[in-house]
């Protein structure tokens, strides 16, 4: 597998990754872990990261092309 094939699959991967705390905040779906209810806050935190993780990806999969 070249550079650029894995930099491309692993930006994909976070933009999904991304998807999933934006959709819960929006929606307002509640999650709790054992009982331990996750403020929304760390789905943004979350999101944010996921979404810097895909433009690095995608980034670097421009880069190497």
């Amino acid at each position: 597998m070249s550079h650029r094939t894995y930099a491309l699959a692993a930006g994909t991967v976070f933009l999904l990754f991304t998807l999933a705390p934006l959709l819960r905040i929006g929606l307002r779906w509640p999650v709790s872990i054992n009982g331990l209810s996750i403020p929304f806050w760390e789905s943004g935190a979350m999101a944010l990261l996921n979404a810097y993780m895909a433009y690095q990806g995608l980034r670097l999969a421009r880069k190497a092309s």
